[in-house]
């Protein structure tokens, strides 16, 4: 992986930790990623970012954000794509409480990886009315 690239997933790692911490839940992730698919305007987002977290108690992931989307200077682009694996690996971790040792991607992957069957048991997609999975 490029130097960027690391570093997208080894800050993407300290905020889903931070965001654990914070009880941070998947849908309230999803609200931050819907308002910034309707915005191109950088600071409408963090105004909403700001205003969400004050509501939800999730202030140390929000400052988290914002500080690496700020010093990154992210595009619109960058910041979705960053929200939306952010999401992805919470719902991906729903279950492993203990993140615990966890410092980096690959050590936050192998955590998932080793995490016991029961702590991931989820149904396999929603069935839909002609029985085709839905994701």
């Amino acid at each position: 992986m490029s130097q960027n690239t690391d570093d997208f997933y080894y800050n993407l790692t300290q905020i889903v930790i931070k965001a654990k911490n914070d009880k941070l839940s998947s849908s309230q992730i999803n609200e931050i990623l819907e308002y910034s698919q309707d915005t191109e305007d950088k600071n409408e987002l963090f105004i909403f970012i700001m205003r969400q977290s004050k509501k939800g108690y999730y202030t140390e992931t929000a400052k988290s954000m914002l500080n690496y989307f700020k010093n990154k200077n992210m595009d619109m682009t960058q910041i979705r794509k960053f929200i939306g694996l952010l999401k992805w690996l919470m719902e991906a971790l729903k279950g492993i409480e203990e993140l615990s040792g966890v410092e980096d991607f690959d050590s936050l992957l192998n955590k998932f990886i080793s995490s016991s069957s029961q702590d991931n048991k989820q149904p396999q997609g929603n069935k839909n009315e002609g029985g085709e999975d839905e994701y």
